[in-house]
């Protein structure tokens, strides 16, 4: 009995106000600042890594952005709020191994340049190569 009421109810109630009544949508991924960069680094091929960004605030969600790189080693980073983040190049296969770190930028400013020497990582001679696989 109350099932076919419910189902009664649904029929009868008017459209424009069940669509008043439903929860707006959620911002979208593209809302907020905008971060973009580019790594320079020789011997590496940018597209064995990610960026991943952090917020420094202690009191955000911990949440963390990701981009990919280009085979020119730019990235784009959307969605971000007015805040110090930390920027970090890391290996697609191995997230641990950090390429490089950059700490308090700030998003919607001047194209970000993140420099790294990859052979603090993986030594003078070392093939970059084995260490992404």
């Amino acid at each position: 009995m109350v099932a076919a009421l419910v189902a009664a109810g649904a029929l009868f109630w008017p459209e424009r106000e069940r669509n008043d009544r439903e929860a707006p949508p959620s911002a979208s991924p593209s809302a907020g600042l905008v971060l973009a960069g580019v790594l320079q680094a020789s011997r590496v091929d940018p597209l064995r890594f990610e960026v991943r960004c952090t917020s420094l605030r202690w009191e955000d969600v911990p949440t963390i952005h990701c981009a990919a790189l280009d085979a020119q080693g730019r990235f784009v980073l959307t969605g971000l709020a007015d805040v110090d983040y930390r920027v970090e190049v890391v290996a697609r296969a191995n997230p641990a191994l950090v390429l490089a770190r950059v700490e308090f930028v700030r998003p919607g400013c001047d194209e970000l340049v993140v420099v790294a020497d990859a052979s603090l990582i993986f030594g003078a001679e070392a093939n970059t190569d084995r260490a992404t696989q």
